[in-house]
């Protein structure tokens, strides 16, 4: 059976007819900024925007630079070329550069480049005043546009000048002007200028001025396409037509004052009328817009490339006009729902129906909710938390403290349950592909509803809780049932199991579940997002790009988007930028957030119960909030995809705040030729940048590197500054990107930074120390070399002198003991003495020669080390068999004297103890030189030992003293009856 249509869950593979239920049209969303958030003055004159996405206003207090959240001032306090702070007219020229009127002060123009400062020289972002003194009709200017090949046209109240080739050439009634005061100029499709004057029009082209005598004042002019042109005046109010003759124009508004004129793309336009009235002209007619606009009127108008219309205020400001994304729906009673709406669900007839706080179920029928005669004493029973609509044509609807009821054809009933009630709190209603309804509580159990039967399943049935907020079902049949605080619960053949934060998913709290048309599972949690795919979890959090943790919502669009409703409004999400990110393909999503500026009565979205958000068969998303219902109306991809917003460096400045570049004036950001200069020991260097935005400029998001130091993009989110502390010495690049709406990122050209070094940090000073630490170590190692020379002379000496006179010595008393201990004449005891005399001259004869070896510098090798091992091993073992095993060693290393003696009395006690106590009848001794490490192991087969008893005894205690002196290792394996292996190792330094 197919899916029912009731669920937000279902509505994306919903296909169902639909009765037309359109929307009205919304009125603008309007936004004002005064002095308090930086203009320089609320008489907003004129408004224009240059092709590096700035926004210029024009008050009688200055002019202002406008990113879309910074206002830059520049008047006469700061900016010379100001000689009056009373803007009355702004225009870009073709060639880029921005032309300021002023009423007194003549005109300013700010080089710009058209967005290109290479473009525009060593001049860009450079002013200058122009006056009578150049050639001006006067300093008095009313009006600006801009003309063919970089012309300018200038209306002044005495004449037109025309500035072009560095020069102004004017016009007065003399050459053919019917009135002496401009009032209006533009530019018309054709290229010519039309000129609006205090007696008629006038037309300029192909130079010839054709004035037209009207003997009224023209004060408003925009072209209207196909040769015609808008045209108001205080007399005639607002014409459209050819202009030839006053009485063959179309009259579009009555008499009465146009105080602002502006034409829009494709011919329509923008008109302000005295009393405050704001109107919209397109081919289809006319249209009052009603917008909430502070008192005093619109003395300007301006549409921009972002669809926004920008009213300058008389008194009042600057005010943005904006389309609405999200359109507040009208409640029963009208106006719009202040109350939370929690439950959404619609029918196979496409009826919408809502039902929240207040206990009202309401419809959605022409244009609006209306509320529905459930019948009495059913919306006093709390609160509607859910609803389904069942595929025999019925709702179900579940409420806070009333349970279950059933709406069919008008009538409200009961389920019967046997005379009880099968929940107090219903959560969650949703039917399955077979028609069965499965209904969540909050602390009752799931209940089964088919066939008029209930069936409970609690935590006894395997379930984490007895509760479900939330239900949803796979194309297999699985279903999933989400907590507030026990994870998810997973219905399949029968067997349930459950998934938590241990298993990959982002929370224990699931407040939303989703199955796309892949049948993929997509979980809201407390926090973020989590995909079900393949068996496992996959969680999407801020390290992923979404801004916001808590995800209660969860629906989708036809244009392949994620729309995520949280606690701080909705998140726009690409549905393949998710799957590429769980596949690794990328590291982020591009997450784009609505709020209150884009139409939401409130950004707090509920969650945690079925149905906050679907999309109808329609198209339209239908979302909750917590002060009624919003509709995003058939959102679709952008056929020309808006340019990425190109971000740029406004300013750099140095640990105290002193700004190492004025703010940016013009063009695409702070430009250092040769690079940017910075001092040694700099502690913080900070970056200040923005990427203009006129529509929705708290959405840009921010990226930022120091090539050169970092290794990836810092993600500062909508920051717009980044700090550097002391950075060490060397050359690098500060790039900085912005990304909109669409996910595209851009950037301007990079700065780059060179850091000086301290004087000790120079190249000429490291060579100047490099070469005394040079000199001074070869005369310590001279010192040293010809130290150890001498101590190597005198080694020798004291060797020779041990070998040829103690040795000679003790030689000569062993052999007279010997030859007197022969004779017969003496005693035994005596005998015995001489005995002894001998054995002793033997032994200090054998230390002599250990201490002579030890001596001889010429010993100092691996070899003769190896060598002298392998003669104390055949001189002590002469009655046990054994095996001396040794690389052949080489004479190229030098071995300490004081590391021979230790190793190499080690090596003779731990012989000693085999001899005297193994009883071994085999010895094998293996001696190895590893990257500088000597390691011996003496393994024999004797009667072994307990370690743990005799590690202490004297050989091997004494063994483990000298090797602790050269930092090396003993370790000792043994046990009674089974041998026993030593080994012991130092490392050569």
């Amino acid at each position: 059976m197919a899916r029912a249509l009731l669920c937000a869950l279902v509505w994306l593979t919903a296909a169902a007819p639909v009765r037309s239920q359109e929307l009205q049209p919304p009125s603008p969303l309007v936004r004002v900024w005064q002095t308090e958030q930086g203009l320089p003055q609320n008489t907003v004159t004129a408004v224009t925007r240059t092709r590096d996405g700035y926004c210029w206003i024009g008050t009688l207090h200055g002019l202002a630079r406008f990113d879309g959240l910074r206002f830059v001032v520049f008047n006469s306090s700061n900016t010379p070329a100001f000689k009056s702070d009373r803007i009355s007219a702004l225009a870009q020229d073709t060639t880029g550069n921005l032309w300021i009127g002023t009423q007194g002060g003549g005109v300013v123009r700010l080089r710009g480049g058209g967005g290109d400062a290479a473009a525009a020289g060593a001049g860009a972002g450079a002013f200058t005043h122009f006056s009578v003194a150049q050639g001006l009709a006067s300093d008095m200017t009313t009006c600006l546009t801009a003309g063919a090949n970089g012309a300018v046209w200038v209306g002044t109240v005495y004449g037109l000048s025309c500035f072009h080739g560095e020069r102004f050439t004017t016009f007065r009634t003399r050459d053919g002007l019917p009135g002496t005061e401009i009032l209006a100029l533009a530019t018309d499709g054709a290229g010519g200028i039309w000129i609006g004057t205090n007696l008629g029009p006038a037309h300029w082209e192909k130079g010839m001025l054709t004035p037209h005598h009207w003997l009224m004042p023209v004060d408003g002019l925009a072209d209207a396409g196909n040769g015609e042109m808008w045209v108001s005046g205080k007399s005639f109010g607002l014409l459209r037509g050819q202009i030839s003759s006053v009485r063959k124009m179309r009259q579009m508004l009555p008499l009465g004052r146009v105080t602002a004129l502006s034409a829009c793309p494709g011919g329509a336009a923008w008109a302000a009328m005295e009393d405050g009235a704001l109107w919209r002209f397109e081919s289809g007619g006319k249209t009052a817009v009603g917008a909430a606009l502070p008192p005093g009127g619109i003395r300007s108008l301006y549409q921009d490339d972002e669809r926004n219309v920008w009213a300058g205020l008389n008194g009042g400001g600057l005010a943005r006009l904006k389309e609405r994304q999200l359109i507040p729906v009208p409640a029963p009673g009208g106006g719009t729902g202040t109350d939370a709406v929690i439950a959404l669900a619609g029918d196979r007839e496409g009826r919408l129906w809502a039902g929240g706080a207040s206990g009202e179920l309401m419809l959605f029928q022409k244009d609006r909710f209306h509320a529905v005669d459930a019948g009495p004493g059913f919306g006093a029973k709390g609160p509607i938390l859910t609803l389904c609509a069942g595929s025999g044509g019925s709702l179900w609807i579940g409420k806070r403290g009333g349970g279950l009821y059933r709406w069919d054809q008008g009538n409200v009933s009961v389920p019967d349950a046997g005379g009880k009630s099968i929940a107090a709190v219903v959560t969650a209603l949703f039917e399955d592909q077979s028609g069965q309804l499965w209904i969540g509580t909050e602390a009752e159990g799931i209940l089964n509803y088919h066939g008029g039967k209930f069936t409970r399943f609690t935590r006894r049935d395997g379930f984490s809780r007895d509760q479900a907020n939330c239900i949803a079902q796979q194309p297999d049949g699985t279903l999933w049932f989400g907590t507030a605080d026990g994870g998810i619960n997973c219905l399949r053949n029968g067997g349930v199991r459950t998934f938590r934060t241990a298993d990959g998913l982002g929370s224990d709290s699931v407040r939303a579940l989703l199955v796309d048309r892949a049948g993929l599972l997509w979980v809201g949690t407390t926090d973020g997002l989590s995909l079900y795919r393949n068996g496992r979890f996959f969680s999407f959090t801020a390290r992923q790009g979404l801004t916001h943790g808590m995800v209660s919502q969860i629906g989708g669009d036809n244009a392949g988007h994620f729309w995520l409703g949280s606690n701080r409004g909705l998140l726009r999400v690409p549905r393949g930028e998710l799957l590429e990110v769980a596949e690794g393909v990328r590291a982020r999503v591009t997450a784009v957030p609505f709020g209150s500026g884009d139409g939401m009565p409130s950004p707090e979205c509920p969650g945690g119960r079925q149905n906050a958000t679907l999309m109808d068969p329609a198209g339209r998303l239908w979302f909750t909030t917590i002060r009624g219902l919003v509709a995003m109306d058939r959102p679709a991809p952008e056929t020309t995809p808006p340019p990425a917003p190109s971000a740029m460096v406004e300013q750099v400045a140095l640990d105290d705040g002193t700004a190492l570049a004025d703010p940016l004036i013009f063009g695409q950001g702070v430009t250092f030729p040769g690079g940017l200069t910075v001092p040694p020991g700099l502690r913080r260097l900070e970056f200040q940048f923005t990427a203009p935005s006129l529509r929705s400029p708290e959405k840009i998001l921010f990226r930022h590197r120091m090539k050169g130091l970092d290794a990836d993009w810092t993600y500062s989110g909508t920051g717009r500054n980044a700090m550097y502390f002391r950075l060490p010495f060397g050359t690098y690049e500060f790039q900085v990107e912005a990304s909109g709406e669409e996910g595209r990122w851009a950037g301007s050209p990079g700065v780059a930074v060179v850091v000086r070094p301290h004087y000790w940090e120079t190249t000429l000073f490291k060579a100047g120390i490099g070469v005394a630490v040079v000199l001074a170590a070869a005369g310590l190692l001279g010192l040293r070399s010809q130290r150890r020379r001498e101590l190597e002379q005198v080694r020798l000496r004291i060797a020779g002198d041990l070998h040829d006179e103690l040795g000679s010595n003790l030689a000569g008393i062993v052999l007279l003991s010997r030859r007197v201990g022969r004779q017969s004449a003496i005693s035994e005891r005596e005998r015995g003495e001489l005995g002894e005399i001998s054995r002793i001259a033997v032994q200090t004869t054998q230390a002599a020669r250990d201490i002579v070896w030890f001596i001889n510098p010429s010993c100092d090798t691996p070899r003769e080390m190896i060598l002298r091992m392998r003669e104390t091993a055949a001189i002590l073992l002469t009655d046990i068999p054994y095996d001396f095993q040794a690389p052949e060693a080489t004479d190229q290393e030098s071995l300490p004297p004081e590391f021979r003696r230790h190793l190499f009395l080690a090596f003779k006690e731990l012989l000693h103890n085999v001899v005297r106590h193994s009883g071994a009848t085999r010895v094998e001794i293996a001696v190895h030189s590893i990257n500088r490490v000597f390691s011996i192991s003496v393994r024999d087969n004797g009667v072994g030992f307990d370690p743990e008893t005799i590690q202490h005894s004297g050989g091997l205690k004494n063994a483990q003293l000298r090797l602790k002196r050269l930092h090396g290792e003993l370790h000792v394996r043994s046990r009674p009856g089974g041998g026993s292996l030593i080994e012991f190792s130092a490392p050569l330094s």
